[in-house]
């Protein structure tokens, strides 16, 4: 099952892959092991693949694509446009198939600022298909 609301974001949008975190705090590598991988940084970080071969079209579809997701899930992810946006080609690779032929771009950004609040995890809870379970049911 797949939010239908996050289907509509990356059809529009023409995002091939995307990956968010919202993070805080630390991790106790001696208590807990190995932090699971890949690991995020604290605060938000947001990158994409985004199909494309024209950087400008591509940056305004990453800016069209952050200012969706940053209605979906509450957050102030606008804060990193255009300032905490870069294209890290070598850094990053998809965990997806990307077609070679289909040209595509990443974008990457990051605001170490934004916290994590339950304002956050509602948006988050309400795509899940269990939503109406809690834990204690």
């Amino acid at each position: 099952m797949f939010p239908r609301i996050i289907g509509e974001v990356v059809t529009k949008h023409r995002v091939r892959e995307f990956h968010l975190s919202l993070t805080q705090g630390f991790w106790r590598t001696t208590e807990w092991g190995l932090p699971p991988q890949p690991a995020s940084p604290s605060g938000a970080q947001l990158y994409a693949w985004i199909s494309g071969d024209n950087a400008s079209v591509v940056d305004e579809r990453w800016t069209n694509f952050v200012n969706s997701m940053n209605g979906i899930f509450c957050t102030s992810l606008l804060d990193m446009l255009p300032n905490f946006v870069s294209t890290p080609r070598l850094s990053f690779s998809p965990t997806g198939y990307l077609n070679p032929h289909n040209p595509h771009q990443i974008r990457y950004g990051a605001l170490s600022g934004e916290t994590v609040c339950t304002e956050n995890f509602t948006p988050w809870r309400k795509l899940l298909p269990c939503k109406q379970v809690t834990l204690q049911q």
